[in-house]
């Protein structure tokens, strides 16, 4: 451990009290430089065709003029309400046996924002990069109506998180933070901190080990 650099993550000074590792890991994870979701983007410019479908990752929807499996999309009476119903039956919101079939069930990894004109983007309910790789393919008979590529991640793409857990430490860990007077007491967070220069765990501190009095080295860092 002595070779490695400090990972940039400071400790406030204050009053100490104890914190324990869920807590620590979610004001970690809520402060640092966290994943993005993937999002890719659905138009519909043009009336959709019945039996016209449109696959997001493994779910595949079928336009129908009337719903009658699990996953068919209603086509509404205009190409906005149509829209509408495609929003619903992709958050399984709105109103099941109306605007899609009523067995369809919320999409399990990703979202729909309702349009904004013509265009729907699609967003991933996970961070990372493994949905960029999430197909996004279509059968419209309009050449308009289609997303913006055959896989998420062109209108936003993933991005893992930079912090990539929080563990109790090694012995070694332990020691050399102890030696170090971090004021820490069986915590150490585990991160990538490529682009954590800044990060602070707001309005926390955690009990010194074995130390009495005065705040030890009020500006010290975590190490990795």
């Amino acid at each position: 451990m002595a070779d490695q650099d400090p990972a940039p993550i400071v400790l406030p000074t204050g009053t100490r009290e104890s914190i324990d590792l869920p807590t620590l890991a979610a004001e970690i994870t809520a402060l640092g430089d966290v994943g993005v979701a993937s999002q890719g983007e659905l138009t519909i410019a043009e009336p959709v065709t019945s039996t016209n479908t449109f696959t997001i990752a493994t779910t595949v929807y079928k336009m129908m003029t009337t719903p009658a499996a699990a996953y068919d999309v209603a086509i509404g009476a205009s190409e906005a309400a149509t829209k509408v119903n495609i929003v619903a039956a992709i958050n399984a919101s709105g109103t099941p046996g109306t605007e899609y079939f009523a067995g369809t069930l919320i999409h399990p990894t990703v979202s729909a924002a309702a349009f904004v004109g013509d265009a729907c983007v699609i967003t991933a309910k996970a961070t990372g990069v493994a949905a960029n790789s999430y197909p996004t393919t279509e059968t419209f008979t309009h050449a308009s109506n289609v997303f913006d590529d055959t896989t998420m991640g062109t209108e936003t793409a993933g991005v893992d998180d930079e912090i990539q857990s929080v563990s109790t430490p090694s012995p070694s860990q332990a020691t050399e933070l102890a030696d170090a007077h971090m004021g820490l007491s069986g915590v150490v967070a585990t991160v990538d901190t490529t682009d954590l220069a800044d990060l602070t765990v707001a309005n926390k501190s955690v009990p010194a080990m074995g130390y009495s009095g005065a705040d030890p080295n009020p500006d010290a860092s975590l190490i990795r």
